[in-house]
């Protein structure tokens, strides 16, 4: 019997977990580093599961050597984020004009209208914005846009740029 089937065993099997682990949204791939890392630490497990204890810890301090810093780095860049907005407004009623109240940075776009009941309607909009430290955050632009509409839904997305 052939010793590294095991192993290669695992690692595919690892390798096709990590493989769900990335999402594509638009074209933009979230969980590539997730997906990679899961690889990493198999990797590194196998090694001391087969005695290699060296070989695992030069590949662990590598491993927190290189995305340590890449942590740090990705928490710093300004990652576009997306969300939609409902707005409660009599049936019949003009759209209203929800860009006085954005905060700097936000862009809105309409996208549907659904009825509530008889006399309501809720109009939805399209957020988009970038955020980093400094920048408006979900809970700053639903709190500015209650200040002057009836809000009845908020949703958040965040995709990576």
């Amino acid at each position: 019997m052939d010793i590294l089937r095991l192993p290669l065993g695992i690692l595919t099997g690892v390798g096709f977990i990590g493989g769900g682990a990335i999402l594509r949204r638009g074209d933009v791939a979230t969980g590539v580093t997730t997906a990679a890392t899961l690889w990493l630490v198999t990797a590194i497990g196998l090694s001391f599961g087969g005695g290699q204890l060296i070989v695992g810890a030069i590949a662990t301090v590598v491993a927190f050597v290189a995305l340590s810093p890449l942590k740090a780095f990705g928490l710093w860049l300004a990652s576009e984020q997306k969300g939609s907005v409902g707005i409660k407004v009599a049936s019949g009623s003009n759209l209203p004009d929800i860009t006085p109240e954005l905060l700097p940075g936000v862009e809105a776009c309409f996208i549907a209208i659904h009825p509530i009941d008889t006399h309501h309607e809720e109009v939805v909009f399209e957020l988009r914005w970038k955020m980093n430290s400094g920048k408006p955050t979900s809970a700053q632009i639903v709190n500015a846009l209650r200040a002057h509409h009836d809000v009845k839904s908020f949703e958040h997305r965040t995709t990576m740029t």
